[in-house]
Formats: structure tokens, sequence, C-alpha cells
């Protein structure tokens, strides 16, 4: 709430009254060496938030909406000024009525801060008060600082308050020192209909449809709603829901105001106190869902690099030839992006590189929110670092290559992402797989998983396949589409795909071949897991897979049968064994 009041006074014209108007580096290097890691495809044969620049105009702009109000002898004010001389008072644009006095002292006062602060209002109602009075204002509390006592009042109508309708009378050894607050005329809304015509539900479904836009909700929290007589920026009064909805993802506290007859959203603010900024993504690839939209960036850190909470973007800026174990290759890794204003609207077209920086910050802080929110996961909150365009390794002696890099991976022991640029689909190689959120997402559940349980240690024990299907699993179900990596591959089908029929073991060796492959494999695990998703729901299956894994042995034995012996434990733990018969079937059906 506090921070809504403070916005207020970046949207509001005010006029001040017997008062003078008065004017008003490099990057960091990280350390890094890439070594073997859980690759996107087998390494031997890759297939909404205000910028300073917006506040700015918005502060213009509202400077330039302040005009004088006319005075009359029998004004209010003229009486008040007469009082008090030495008063400064600000109108509220809107309502004309003062926002602020300061500079107030009025006589002493015995009795309670309370008793005083109604006096004074009583006294001064048809300026403060006008069109009602006392009985409008509800006593809220009052609060003591070191000097003073601050008695906060809430207007009301017909038993509504009225949103940020709040006044404050401030005290001092009994005497008033200041007013603050908004107060608004009854007159002016006093033939709203004051039934609400919409259920509390119906608003609420209403601000989750609108966050859905932005990427899966997952609460952290109870949500709130109450109803309020709000007013809106062009002088306008609605019967308003107030619905409150803490987030994990997309991570925020956001509260919605929505007309309580039309369902109108009339404001929608982020109140987490993080530092935000923009930028132009893709909402998952530019082949499912299109042009590039403009997406507000969380928890940044400040700088002005695409670093934050629990991302940290960088970017290889040396060489090639260069020994990737060496200290050329760690001091060449640097932030790159930069905006003093947090501002990262880049052009897919005409700034690529840095586009692709945004694009990679948005969507790994997304995932991150996902994981965190969804499933109270915070094993990763901290900075993850992740190297865009990372550089491509000769396999024979460590060094970079000039070529791009047609892959991704987590690194487990750097704990890091590499993303590669890739070559392109038209030279036999990947799409830029910076601009495909199925790929990030995929290394980054390998990045979740890993700080859970250890799978794939073993050569040929199947851990491995579980670890990709894992990590297959969770952005696909995010995106609730079976298609892996659509743009990395120009294929709607995608890199895999989990909706398919492979059985264990007739599927576990890679066509034409005698041997496992960790991707291929996994899709036995995977598919199965897609189908019980299928079976139970999105909502179940999600909490049952995802804690599956914290009853998988951390030896790294982990395999298909343990992986089953996990499911039916996280459902028994989760849902008290309602979906085991399920569970038994579907991988029953896929030899498990």
């Amino acid at each position: 709430m506090r921070r809504s009041i403070c916005w207020s006074l970046l949207t509001i014209g005010l006029l001040v009254f017997s008062a003078p108007i008065l004017a008003q580096q490099s990057a960091p290097k990280s350390q890094f060496s890439p070594p073997p890691g859980s690759y996107l495809v087998p390494k031997s044969s890759a297939p909404n938030l205000s910028s300073q620049r917006q506040i700015n105009s918005s502060i213009q702009s509202n400077r330039s909406l302040a005009s004088k109000r006319p005075i009359n002898p029998d004004d209010p004010l003229v009486e008040f000024q007469t009082k008090y001389p030495n008063a400064q008072i600000v109108l509220h644009e809107g309502t004309g009525l003062p926002h602020l006095i300061s500079n107030l002292q009025s006589e002493r006062r015995s009795g309670s801060a309370v008793q005083i602060a109604r006096v004074f209002l009583r006294e001064h109602q048809n300026l403060l008060l006008p069109d009602g009075g006392i009985p409008d204002l509800e006593l809220v509390e009052v609060m003591r600082s070191q000097a003073a006592e601050h008695v906060h009042f809430q207007q009301v109508y017909q038993g509504i308050p009225v949103y940020l309708g709040v006044i404050t009378v401030h005290i001092q050894d009994g005497r008033v020192v200041m007013y603050t607050g908004t107060y608004h005329p009854p007159s002016a809304f006093r033939n709203l209909p004051p039934q609400p015509s919409l259920s509390e539900s119906a608003a609420m479904e209403i601000a989750m449809q609108q966050l859905r836009g932005i990427s899966p909700v997952w609460l952290r929290g109870d949500s709130k709603t109450g109803l309020y007589i709000y007013a809106a920026d062009a002088g306008t009064y609605h019967l308003a829901y107030q619905v409150q909805l803490p987030t994990g993802a997309p991570l925020g506290d956001w509260e919605f105001l929505i007309d309580a007859h039309t369902g109108e959203v009339l404001q929608q603010v982020d109140l987490l106190m993080h530092v935000n900024g923009q930028a132009r993504i893709y909402e998952e690839n530019p082949i499912t869902t299109g042009p590039p939209r403009e997406r507000p960036l969380d928890s940044l850190d400040g700088s002005g690099f695409l670093k934050g909470d629990f991302v940290n973007v960088l970017v290889y800026d040396g060489p090639p030839g260069v020994l990737v174990k060496g200290p050329e290759f760690r001091v060449a890794l640097a932030n790159n992006a930069f905006s003093q204003q947090n501002d990262f609207r880049y052009d897919p077209a005409t700034e690529p590189r840095l586009f692709d920086e945004a694009n990679v910050y948005f969507h790994i802080d997304r995932i991150h929110d996902y994981f965190k929110g969804r499933f109270n996961f915070t094993g990763r909150d901290e900075p993850f670092r992740v190297i865009v365009r990372h550089p491509n390794i000769n396999p024979r002696n460590d060094r970079v290559l000039s070529s791009p890099l047609n892959n991704a991976f987590f690194s487990p022991i750097t704990q890091s992402l590499g993303i590669g640029e890739g070559t392109g689909t038209a030279s036999g190689g990947l799409n830029n797989l910076a601009r495909d959120a199925d790929i990030l997402y995929h290394e980054y559940t390998h990045g979740v998983v890993n700080r859970i349980t250890r799978l794939g240690i073993r050569q040929d024990d199947f851990g491995g396949a579980m670890n990709e299907a894992y990590a297959d699993y969770f952005p696909c179900s995010f995106f609730d589409d079976p298609d892996l990596g659509e743009w990395s591959v120009s294929n709607l089908r995608g890199l895999r795909n989990l909706d398919n029929d492979n059985r264990f073991p007739d599927e576990i060796f890679l066509p034409g071949t005698s041997r496992t492959e960790v991707h291929f494999t996994g899709l036995i695990w995977g598919g199965g897991l897609w189908s019980l998703r299928e079976r139970i729901g999105a909502r179940d299956a999600d909490r049952i897979i995802f804690d599956s894994l914290s009853f998988l042995p951390r030896d790294g034995s982990a395999n298909f049968q343990k992986g089953l012996t996990a499911l039916l434990a996280a459902d028994r733990a989760l849902f008290d064994v309602e979906h085991q018969d399920s569970i038994r079937e579907v991988f029953n059906a896929r030899g498990i």
C-alpha cells in the first residue's frame, strides 16, 4: 500500500499555495571452465514496468496538468489561510481539495491524539471533508514516531472503503502540525450501484487470466479480495474489487482493481520490491509464438547489466584459439548488454546479440520463478551464470574455435549454463538456442535436478536417460506442449517429442545402433511422465514428478524401476495414494 501511495505523487497534478516552486562502468569478469556436462544433444551428433525515461515523461506531463483553482472570498481555503497564514497547501488535481498541509501550527489542545484530530477535522470540515464529514471516516490506527503522533483515518461510503482514501492528522505536543491524504467528495460517486454484479471469485479469475498472459501462474501465499470505491485517472469512480495475488510465477505481489460491474481491469501493479526492467522477448520461440513481445524483467540488481537475484548473463568476448581451461578464457567472460534505465528492448533483427542476452535473462528468471512458486524449490536462489553465445570448443585440444556452438549444456562442476549460437538448420546445425525457451528451460531443469539428486553418473544405468527425461518434461509441461525445441530444428515436431509410445526395453537403443543414448533412451521415461500428466492432470502430475526426485537414491543408482517407486512414494506423501493405480498402469504400459 505504501508503494502505491508514493506512486500516486507521480500520477496526480499538484498546486502549491504560499510556497515557492523549486527547480527540481566496465563489466566484471567471472570464473568459468566448461567441463563435460548435460548437453542438449549428443556432442558427437548435434542435429509491463516503467523505465526511468517513462517516469520522467510522466512527471513532466503531470506538471503541465497543474492549474490554479479560482479563489473567491467565501472559499473555505481563504478562511483557512487567514487563520494559518504560514501554512503551505498542496491541492489534489482530481478533487481540488487539500492533499497536503504543512507548516501548520494549530493551538494546543488537551485530550488524546484521536480527539484532537477529530476536533481539527470538524472545525475545517467544509474545506477538508466537503459533502461528507466525520461519519465518513473510520479510525485505522494511531502511529507514534519519536516526536509526534499520526492519526490515520480511512474514508468509507455505505460501509465500502474508498481505495487509498486515507487521511492523516499529524500531532505534536497537542498541536496539529500537518495534514496529509486524499478525501473524495461522496457526491462524485453517490450514484454508483453499491451491489456488485460480479462475484469475488469471478474477479479473482479475471486477475489470474491477466497474469496467464505473462506465464503460468503459481501462488506462493493466500490471495485476498476486497470491495472498494476506486477513483480512476480520468476522474471517474468505479465500484471495484481489489484482488491481491502473491505469485511465485510470475514472481510478484500483484494488485488488481477490477470493475465490480463490468469486469474491466482498471489497474494492475506489481508491489514486490525488486528492481525491474523491460525487454523484448520471444514468449517461447520465433516459430510457435510469433513476433517478440515486451515483458518486464524482474529482480535485476541495479547494476545496469543483465544481472539479478537469480540470473547472471555473460558472454565470451575473447579471440579464438584460447585454451578453455586457461586464465585467458576466464577473464574473457563478461557482462555485456547495459542500460542504466534497465531498458533492454532490443530488436532481434538489428541488435540480435543484445536481444539474445535479454531473452535469456527473461526466460531463466521465469523458469526459476516457476520452480520456486510451483514447488517451493529454493535450491537455485542465487545468480545462475549463463554464458550466451558460448564458444565452440575443439575436443582435441580444448581451444576456442571460431565457429558457433551447435549445442547447449548444464555444467554441474561450474554450476553454469552454456548456450550456443548455432550455425542454423540450413547449414546442418541448430538455430540460435538463445531464442528457444524450451532449450533454456531444459538446461535449467538439469540444474534443478542436480541440486536434488544425482543422475547419470554411472554408465548405461538409465539414470542419465531419466535426467534428460525430467529436463524434457518440465519445459513441455510449462508450455503445455509435448514438442521440445521446435525453433532449434525448424520443425514443429521439435527436437524430441514426449507424445510417444516408446517402451522398455524395446526402444532403449539408438536406432541403427546397439548402444543406449541418454536423450533417445530417455524418451521412454519422458513419454511415461507425459502419459501420466494426461491421465491425472498437469497440476497433480507436476507435483508428483517433482517430489519424486527427492525419493530417488542420491548415490547415482537410480533407474526406471527405482523411478517408478519414487513416483509412488511421492503420490503417497502428497495425495494419500490417490494416483497409485494410474501410475502403475501408465508405466506398466511402458514396460516398467
